[in-house]
């Protein structure tokens, strides 16, 4: 009971505590346990969550009165530094309450950060990629696709937006597939394939907003511009159900005297430009009839 987190004499929850790591004593433990079951269990995957925020004031943890959580965090830190020294193949998933620690020791030590457990509806998933990805990498923002009842899978209104809205960060998933019917399967596996086809430049992207970030607004378009190395660019583009029928946006960056060929994701061919005329022009995007997400890819050519 002694390596618990207490602030004020309080574990801060009724039914649950917090082993404090900056305690030499409950941190050896933890790694002892855990180093044990990955060594028996030889997992590809640890998510590694944390529900429960006690600044501890507790004496006997090499902490003091007002800095409990910064030791409490750096003895994190070390021990996932210990994990990655260990086991250089396993990956990390930084979840901790839903996206609450998101930092750049964060992104050191693991692999991918789950944004929010608001991970539902589209445009709320849109609105913490486009924000987190202005600081951090794309490749290192997870959501996943659900089966929820206002976005269903089933029969689903509208499965590309719910989809592609996953795209432009980790394409995750969680849902029964026995709940969806061939049909339902085939289409999703149509928009996972998608993703594979993007998924070499998504995961060494930049990201740049074309647009406001994505706010709850209907009236609005929201569009997400990702640089790969190689000069491929892809646009994310979403159309709110009040917006208007078309917009024009100027993508970023672009080698002024590249011809880029644009194409969207399913395949149809939308014009040859330079980089310039693009930037100077701008590329307008008309709403589909049959989705309100569309993905556009700018190849260079030469």
């Amino acid at each position: 009971e002694s390596w618990l987190a207490t602030s004020g004499g309080d574990y801060q929850s009724d039914d649950s505590a917090m082993i404090c790591l900056a305690g030499q004593a409950g941190r050896q433990w933890v790694v002892d346990h855990l180093t044990a079951f990955i060594d028996a269990v030889h997992p590809d995957y640890l998510k590694w969550d944390n529900n429960l925020w006690v600044n501890c004031d507790r004496g006997g943890h090499g902490h003091g009165a007002a800095d409990g959580s910064f030791a409490h965090v750096t003895a994190l830190y070390q021990i996932l530094d210990a994990l990655r020294q260990r086991y250089p193949a396993l990956l990390i998933e930084n979840c901790s309450g839903g996206g609450n620690r998101i930092d750049f020791a964060m992104l050191q030590y693991t692999d991918v950060a789950w944004m929010s457990d608001q991970t539902s509806p589209s445009i709320r998933v849109r609105h913490n990629v486009e924000g987190l990805s202005l600081i951090f990498p794309p490749a290192y923002l997870l959501s996943f696709v659900t089966d929820l009842g206002w976005e269903p899978l089933h029969n689903a209104p509208d499965l590309p937006l719910y989809s592609r809205s996953r795209m432009p960060q980790v394409f995750g998933m969680s849902f029964r597939s026995l709940w969806l019917s061939d049909a339902d399967l085939a289409a999703l596996g149509q928009q996972i394939g998608f993703y594979k086809h993007l998924r070499p430049l998504v995961t060494a992207a930049t990201a740049t907003a074309l647009t406001m970030q994505a706010n709850g607004d209907e009236k609005n378009w929201d569009i997400l511009q990702e640089s790969g190395t190689n000069g491929g660019v892809v646009l994310f583009a979403f159309s709110g159900a009040a917006a208007p029928a078309s917009t024009t946006v100027s993508p970023a960056n672009l080698s002024p005297d590249t011809v880029y060929q644009v194409v969207s994701i399913d395949g149809s061919v939308r014009g040859v430009m330079t980089g310039a005329d693009l930037t100077r022009n701008g590329l307008t995007i008309t709403r589909s009839p049959v989705t309100a997400a569309q993905i556009l890819l700018l190849f260079p050519q030469r």
